[in-house]
């Protein structure tokens, strides 16, 4: 939302309005009082039905009088389209998790990208493992078995960008 200029009461409404969606027990921060009342319609029609891309119309309403509050060009319009394809973009990510978890498969993409990874560590890791210097040495604190059954993102330095193993070996 911040990269589409969004008015920061709606930001923080919406984002208020989720959360209590995720947990009901949760109390909701003092409102801004511009966007009670959307949040208030919004309740109505539920917030699982905006995080599936159908955001109540006054949202659209809203974002439109801030942007021609600041002066903008933009359009409310635009600004609805570009929420309701983001929003869709986070819920086919969730489904893509929920299903790999549930029915225990990986994308073909991951699984193409994991062995292009061991593959290259294993080329590097037995290239290096007795080249290594003093200081490069934790590198190789794990075996090369244990560090092919690590997952991907630990592979490749998402978890810890200090143990991205490929750009440290060849490095």
């Amino acid at each position: 939302m911040s990269t589409k200029d969004t008015d920061s009461e709606i930001s923080s409404t919406i984002l208020e309005g989720l959360r209590f969606w995720l947990n009901p027990c949760h109390e909701p921060a003092e409102l801004p009082v511009d966007t009670q009342p959307l949040y208030h319609a919004h309740e109505d029609i539920g917030w699982g039905n905006f995080l599936e891309g159908f955001p109540h119309i006054d949202w659209q309403s809203r974002q439109e009088k801030y942007y021609s509050d600041i002066g903008s060009q933009r359009s409310g319009a635009l600004w609805n389209a570009g929420l309701i394809q983001e929003l869709w973009k986070i819920v086919k990510a969730l489904w893509d998790d929920r299903n790999e978890v549930m029915h225990q498969t990986t994308n073909i993409t991951k699984e193409a990208d994991k062995k292009e990874c061991d593959r290259t560590i294993k080329q590097l890791y037995k290239r290096l493992e007795n080249k290594a210097g003093t200081n490069d040495r934790h590198m190789f604190s794990c075996t090369l078995n244990e560090l092919l059954i690590k997952p991907l993102p630990y592979k490749k330095g998402m978890d810890d960008p200090g143990t991205n193993y490929l750009v440290a070996l060849e490095g």
